[in-house]
């Protein structure tokens, strides 16, 4: 079972919490959020696909990769809420349906169809885990438990003059 995530491209790009990873070098907000959820694995399994939905027309060119998870949708002369409310109330699989937004209005109306919507900041809190990861790598030991007792030993008559 894959999921659909359909996400308010500017609720999360202005939110406090979002940071993207030091390596994305994007102006655009879509290429920005697109790379950071591509990155960061944000929407889970590679099977998942995202729709980033934005406020407008776009600012720019938004190449478009093949068989990309990652699709890029601008709300033209409407808002980019009701756009969001229009594509989950069409959804042929409502229950496979993730919207990730702040927005009231946006939230009451898909917890009245029944659809799971995640706040912006539960859902950039998953990208802390995978770094945490490397971090705990960074200080794995190769050593055995006896041996960093025999160093702990040397060092505290070193240190203490023992």
């Amino acid at each position: 079972m894959s999921l659909q995530y359909i996400i308010d491209g500017y609720n999360v790009v202005k939110h406090a919490a979002f940071t993207p990873p030091k390596h994305i070098h994007h102006k655009e907000p879509e290429l920005l959020l697109a790379e950071t959820i591509r990155v960061d694995k944000l929407c889970g399994s590679p099977r998942n696909t995202a729709l980033l939905v934005f406020d407008g027309y776009p600012s720019g060119p938004y190449q478009r990769k093949p068989q990309e998870e990652i699709e890029v949708l601008y709300s033209h002369e409407e808002s980019a809420d009701e756009r969001i409310k229009k594509l989950a109330a069409r959804a042929a699989n409502q229950k496979n349906v993730v919207v990730v937004s702040d927005d009231r209005e946006i939230r009451f109306f898909m917890q009245s169809l029944g659809i799971k919507v995640v706040r912006v900041e539960q859902f950039l809190a998953l990208k802390p885990k995978r770094r945490i990861a490397k971090k705990e790598a960074l200080y794995k030991t190769d050593l055995t438990y006896s041996e960093m007792a025999h160093i702990n030993k040397e060092l505290r008559k070193l240190w203490l003059e023992e």
